[in-house]
Parts: C-alpha cells; sequence; structure tokens
C-alpha cells in the first residue's frame, strides 16, 4: 500500500517555528489542527504548545520539556533530544505560513483519499442505494474541502458544557431561541426554528403558504443572517414583487395593474431601500433534485453561511431516479431535507401541499392524514404546520381576514392552533389586531390547556 502523504520536513518546520517565536504560533494556530499532523509525536507537541499557548504560558524548550513529562508523554515525542532538534530545523520562522499550509495541504490529501477510499467500498456494496453514496460522498467532499471532516465520536463532557450554557442564555430571550416566524403566538409556542429542524408548512392552494414563507424569508434577511429561498412554483420575478408588496404593505391588485398614487409609489421605493443588500438568495430553478438543492445550500453556506433554507414547495422537486414510485420520491425529498438541517446546522422550512381529501371534510381543517404524497414527511419533520382560512371555505363567516396557523406536530413542544391576521390584499401575515382580538391579550398568554 502506498505511503499516505505527509511532509515530516514541514511538519519539523512547523513545530520549530512556533517554539522560535510567539507571531508564528498564532499563524500556526490559526491554521492547523492536532489531526492535520500526520506523525503522532507530532499531534502531540502541538496538543502542548497550544495548551501553553492558551494559559498564557511563555513556550520554550524547557517549558515544553516540562509539560510534556507532566502529561507523561516526553518519551513518546522522543524526549528532550527530539525537541531540542526541531528549532535546527527552521529555515526561517517567519516561513512558518508556508510550512504550516504544506501540513494542511497534505491533511487534505490524506482526508480525501480516505472519503474516497470509503465511497468506494459503499458504491460497490448493492443494499446500499447509489443515490445515498453519491449524497454522501458529496457531503463528506465538501467536508474535506473546507477542512471540516467531523470525527464520529465527541466525548460527553464538552457536550455537555456547550448545551448547558445554552440552555441558561435561552432565559434572556423571552423563550424565543430560534429564528422567529413573526407570529408571537407561534414563536412563543415553537421557540423559534431551531438549527438542525425540518420544518414542514402545508395547506391547500390559495392558503398563503407562499406569502408566509416568502415573508419569514424576508423578514430573516432584513436582520442580516443568509437566507436561500428555492422558489421552484413561480419564477424570481414574481417572488419579488410579492416580497415587495409585503414590505410596502400595499394592494397587489393596484401593483399588477400599476395604477398606483404617489403615496403608494413612495412605500414602494422605501420598501426597496429596505430590501437593497440583505443576504436573501434567491434560486427559481424548476424541478431540482434534492441532491442538487443540498449541493447548491452546501456552496452557498461555504460563501456566506446560511442561517435557513426556504423550499417553496417540495412537490415540485424531482427524485434521483427516473421513473419511481411518486410516494418513494417525496420520501427521498424529506430525508434529504432533513439531513440537509442536521449537516448545515440551520433550519430548514419546506412547504408542501396537502391532499384533496381536506375538502372532504366538514369544517375543511388540515391533519397529519392530509399530506400529500408520502408519510415520510410527517415521520421525518420535526415540526408539522398547517394554514387554514375559514372564510375561504366560509364567505360569511365573522372571521374575516383572520388566518389560523396550526402547529399539528411539534417533536419537543406543544402543538395547537393559533389565530392570526391575514390581509390578503398585501399578501402578509401577522398578529390578531386588538379589533381582531376583541381585547388586548399580552402575546405571551398561551392557550388554558397549556
Amino acid at each position: 500500500m502506498a505511503q499516505p502523504p505527509y511532509s515530516e520536513q514541514a511538519e519539523q518546520a512547523t513545530l520549530g517555528a512556533m517554539l522560535l517565536d510567539e507571531e508564528a504560533r498564532d499563524t500556526a494556530i490559526e491554521i492547523l489542527k492536532p489531526e492535520d499532523f500526520y506523525m503522532f509525536r507530532h499531534q502531540t507537541i502541538f496538543k502542548a504548545i497550544v495548551a501553553l499557548h492558551i494559559q498564557g504560558k511563555p513556550v520554550d524548550i524547557v517549558i515544553l520539556h516540562e509539560e510534556l513529562r507532566k502529561s507523561d508523554t516526553l518519551k513518546k515525542v522522543g524526549g528532550i533530544e527530539y525537541i531540542t532538534f526541531l528549532p535546527d530545523m527552521v529555515p526561517s520562522s517567519s516561513a512558518v505560513s508556508e510550512y504550516a499550509q504544506e501540513v494542511k495541504s497534505k491533511a487534505v490529501r490524506r482526508n480525501a483519499i480516505g472519503v474516497l477510499q470509503k465511497q468506494l467500498v459503499n458504491a460497490q456494496a448493492d443494499d446500499k442505494p447509489i443515490e445515498d453514496v453519491l449524497a454522501e460522498t458529496e457531503r463528506d467532499i465538501a467536508a474535506v474541502v473546507d477542512g471540516t471532516v467531523k470525527t464520529d465520536f465527541l466525548q460527553i463532557d464538552d457536550l455537555v458544557d456547550q448545551r448547558v450554557d445554552d440552555i441558561f442564555s435561552r432565559g434572556e430571550s423571552n423563550g424565543v431561541t430560534g429564528l422567529p416566524m413573526g407570529i408571537n403566538r407561534v414563536d412563543i409556542a415553537t421557540s423559534g426554528m431551531q438549527p438542525g429542524q425540518s420544518i414542514i408548512l402545508a395547506a391547500r392552494p390559495s392558503m398563503g403558504k407562499s406569502s408566509l414563507a416568502r415573508q419569514i424569508a424576508k423578514d430573516t434577511a432584513k436582520t442580516g443572517l443568509p437566507v436561500a429561498l428555492f422558489s421552484l412554483e413561480d419564477a424570481k420575478e414574481r417572488c419579488i414583487d410579492q416580497i415587495l408588496i409585503s414590505e410596502a404593505m400595499i394592494d397587489s391588485f393596484r401593483v399588477r395593474t400599476g395604477r398606483l398614487s404617489q403615496n403608494e409609489r413612495q412605500r414602494i421605493s422605501d420598501a426597496r431601500a429596505r430590501l437593497m443588500g440583505i443576504p436573501l438568495y434567491i434560486d427559481d430553478t424548476p424541478g431540482l433534485t434534492i441532491q442538487e438543492l443540498r449541493s447548491r445550500c452546501r456552496r452557498m453556506n461555504r460563501k456566506v453561511g446560511l442561517a435557513l433554507v426556504v423550499v417553496d414547495y417540495l412537490q415540485l422537486m424531482s427524485g434521483s431516479k427516473s421513473g419511481g414510485q411518486r410516494e418513494q420520491e417525496v420520501a427521498e425529498i424529506s430525508r434529504g431535507l432533513k439531513l440537509l438541517a442536521k449537516e448545515l446546522y440551520i433550519p430548514v422550512l419546506a412547504l408542501s401541499q396537502l391532499n384533496r381529501s381536506v375538502e372532504a371534510t366538514s369544517d375543511k381543517k388540515p391533519t397529519l392524514s392530509h399530506l400529500r404524497e408520502s408519510g415520510a414527511l410527517e415521520q421525518d419533520a420535526d415540526i408539522v404546520m398547517f394554514i387554514y382560512r375559514e372564510e375561504y371555505y366560509f364567505p360569511n363567516t365573522d372571521k374575516k381576514g383572520i388566518a389560523e396557523i396550526i402547529i399539528a406536530k411539534q417533536k419537543m413542544g406543544p402543538v395547537g392552533n393559533f389565530e392570526c391576521s391575514f390581509r390578503k390584499e398585501q399578501m402578509r401575515f401577522a398578529d390578531l389586531t386588538s379589533d381582531q382580538l376583541g381585547r388586548e391579550v399580552p402575546p405571551e398568554n398561551l392557550p388554558k390547556e397549556w
């Protein structure tokens, strides 16, 4: 078997420079991780230097010798003789960046070889779906490019500390610790959209699901957080029109006809000014496969660091296999969206259609059984929400301008129905007005059954 790529000289020169110069230490620590060194003795020495550096202690041969002796690793690295030898291997400590980059380059090559060898075995295994092999290969190669190949296991101590700190910090956020959806009572019930969550927002046509999704995407991006919006149904021009209408809060019909007052023109101009420069990225490519969508999200995440992905809507995506059953395709898409949320550690909000059987019910309200084409949507999602507008089905209702957000499933929270305002002419959802409530109710007041 061929020797894995590494440079003993580059590793020695990097460590020697770190022993000679504090600035060289800072530079190397920014570029390298212990596992980037191929030789175990070099990993051990690097860890010891970093530990001393973090503690603010001076780093030289004598102090490093004592650090390694206390950790009982001195003999394993070659003793004082090897430590003393390292500075002699440095032509110039000012060139530490070049030495460290050479070490990093070899590490990336080793990681790439490891990924390809692993996926070669997977590709030859008939019992593993080839689409899963391709998706896993793409994910692992992207991680190699990022220099962030993860180890299989993490020790619990650091994880517990991190999660406890996160839990304690939630009290400072009024209970909404994730990305808000813009409807207070829904945000309080869900604590906002959390990293790693797969969220399904489903409704029959004309309920306003695209309007709500675009509103969430726009409002999130206005806070400076990058959002990827996949508009698979509407062209980007129509998508932008709706976002402008929602932001300017003007009648959509007047925008379509161009019959705008001077005041309305000014409001559109003001909306344009507020939207210019926000990190909202729109892709209206039709018929994307889940592999293509995940690949585009990974690339965008490397460029800007995504905070949210919105997919409008998932039934317009294609499966990886031509001629397959639609239920299997949707299950593949559902699983892929969940994996994307977990991989990027961001919420993924996907819109879904409901099947027509909801129209046959007396009250027309959707339930989980009405999700279209696959039970996998309910199974994979962390949250499933529906939009229902009574006035669409019953024009004489007294609930005009009111929509219900129905949280039908939530893995770590309550379910229930939440009324909100829907201004159809402005394509905009909002909290209920005082007139609609009939009285002021603080948004933190939850239903009595909670």
